[in-house]
């Protein structure tokens, strides 16, 4: 009898948390609206490790629309956990930390954020089933705040 017990007592040391840690996945950002004045495209990794999801990117650019005429003050950027409300809106549960960047893009002008590596935070979410990814980029233009977003696929964990 003692046996069985030390044997679950065990098994339930190794149990899974929550989460249990994946294998790094490929993650592709992109934007859905070609009307933004900033479109970001990245690719990179991404990894879960309880109690948080790691982001790394490899490659990321950030372009100013041709069809925008002043420039795009770029402020800066973070990454989001994005899941759908039950009116269809989308929200983000949890950022990472946000990367200054303060730097003013022209338009048609390329710039290319190298190595980029985040975690969020996800203790106490009980499932990331239907979550995703989003690159958020804060810009002003013409002495206005606002976003553009770039967005991973649903289903990565």
């Amino acid at each position: 009898m003692n046996r069985i017990i030390v044997g679950f007592l065990i098994m339930l040391l190794f149990a899974p948390t929550a989460y249990t840690e994946i294998a790094e996945k490929n993650v592709i950002f992109t934007t859905t609206s070609q009307t933004f004045a900033l479109i970001s495209t990245a690719t990179g990794k991404v990894s879960l490790s309880d109690p948080f999801i790691s982001v790394k990117l490899d490659q990321y650019t950030m372009r100013a629309n041709n069809n925008y005429k002043p420039p795009v003050d770029v402020l800066r950027y973070k990454i989001g956990l994005a899941f759908q409300q039950p009116n269809g809106q989308w929200n983000v549960e949890r950022w990472s930390d946000a990367v200054e960047v303060n730097e003013i893009i022209h338009p048609g002008q390329t710039k290319t954020i190298k190595n980029y590596e985040t975690v969020i935070p996800i203790d106490g979410l009980p499932s990331l089933k239907e979550y995703w990814l989003v690159l958020a980029v804060e810009t002003k233009i013409n002495g206005r705040n606002g976003y553009t977003y770039a967005n991973s696929r649903k289903g990565l964990f």
